[in-house]
């Protein structure tokens, strides 16, 4: 997506999109590892998000 963009075949706003995306899911695994640490029984990440 970001070479598309950088070619200009792909919207700016569809890129950004696309990042914010990556941001969020990124900031929830830092979050499930820190509740990971101090929470008994919570399954993997990969686990919760292909159910």
């Amino acid at each position: 997506m970001r070479q598309a963009a950088a070619s200009g075949e792909a919207e700016a706003e569809a890129l950004q999109r696309l990042e914010d995306r990556l941001q969020a899911a990124e900031a929830l695994r830092q979050v499930h590892r820190l509740a990971a640490r101090t929470q008994l029984n919570l399954p993997p990440y990969d686990e919760l998000i292909d159910h």
